[in-house]
């Protein structure tokens, strides 16, 4: 049964130590894929197909905004609101939503934009501080869309996520899409004062980042420890008490 038991705990041991490894590989996939995201954002802004390369820098092509506008939210807003404190999102701006908008193109396409982030309490001045916005030049990032899983569709237009193929079937049902266009901070960090914009660092975000995976390798790693040392010390003390018998 000792052998057993020893073995039983070596294999915990082991099993920890692996997560902990996994996690150190996790890390270098996720600095691997900033980089290669970063490169793929520093490029020149290329124009905007209904095919576009996701996460890289689109512009706009002549063409118009309906009137018709989704938010989706209520979530956190970008870093262009950060503080002299250095906080940004929910601690500074609180609450607000995403502005989405149709944009059609002059060849007829259409597009959902992301025009920016505005506080819950500031989304009727948002919406209208867009209207006279110039549309030349406008430059963003092609990004693919969220859905929450098992989520049923709004009876709104306020979603609680990006659902880019729900919103175009609301506004053109022939029409398909699986991206959006997230436009980026240009001539200051905000439209009108209540509207803001994402930078390129904000898309080099991940859920997780590779400081968590370093330390959630340590996590793993401390507990093998733990385990291990735990094992030495409990079948040390079982062989001296067979031993002294």
């Amino acid at each position: 049964m000792d052998v057993i038991g020893c073995g039983v705990f070596s294999m915990c041991s082991a099993g920890t130590a692996a997560l902990g490894a996994w996690q150190l590989q996790r890390r270098r996939e996720k600095v691997a894929q900033i980089e290669a995201r970063r490169a793929q954002l520093d490029g020149d802004a290329i124009p905007l197909t209904d095919r576009p390369v996701l996460w890289s820098k689109v512009a706009l092509p002549p063409g118009r905004y309906d009137r018709q506008q989704f938010l989706v939210g209520p979530r956190g807003g970008p870093s262009t609101i950060a503080t002299d404190h250095g906080s940004s999102g929910i601690s500074t701006g609180g609450l607000g939503y995403q502005i989405i908008a149709p944009f059609t193109a002059s060849d007829g396409s259409v597009y959902l934009v992301n025009r920016g982030w505005c506080q819950r309490k500031s989304a009727s001045l948002g919406l209208e501080s867009l209207a006279d916005e110039p549309i030349a030049g406008q430059v963003g990032v092609a990004r693919p869309y969220e859905r929450i899983l098992g989520s049923a569709p709004p009876p709104s237009n306020i979603f609680v996520s990006m659902d880019a193929p729900e919103m175009m079937s609301r506004i053109s049902p022939d029409s398909q899409t699986d991206f959006f266009v997230d436009l980026l901070e240009s001539n200051g960090n905000s439209v009108g004062g209540v509207l803001h914009r994402k930078r390129i660092d904000d898309f080099l975000h991940f859920p997780t980042s590779p400081e968590k995976h370093v330390a959630y390798a340590f996590t793993w790693f401390a507990l093998s420890a733990a385990v291990a040392t735990m094992t030495v010390i409990r079948f040390r003390k079982r062989s001296k008490q067979t031993f002294s018998r």
